[in-house]
């Protein structure tokens, strides 16, 4: 592990990884209603709900690059190159 995502702190050794996204909203202080028109907008209107730090996560060289498919399934795979919102992303 290399790095991880702005909610990862499991386990211990993540929380000392540098950070490799971050949401594009601001919602720490939002209602669960608020948080949940924002998620629907976005996916009705394909916008990212994260961004990703593409010259970091070049830099760490991460062999495989995983991330979770929804907040509500385990489900894991490969990211794609057009999952990431950063043109200087390279993932190998």
């Amino acid at each position: 592990m290399v790095g991880v995502s702005h909610a990862c702190d499991y386990p211990e050794i993540a929380r000392v990884k540098p950070v490799v996204s971050r949401s594009v909203q601001q919602i720490t202080h939002l209602t669960s209603e608020e948080i949940d028109a924002i998620v629907r907008q976005a996916r009705a209107n394909s916008n990212p709900l994260y961004w990703i730090d593409g010259d970091l996560l070049q830099e760490l060289e991460p062999k495989c690059v995983v991330r979770a498919t929804s907040a509500d399934r385990s489900e894991r795979r490969t990211l794609a190159q057009n999952d990431i919102e950063a043109p200087t992303c390279h993932v190998v």
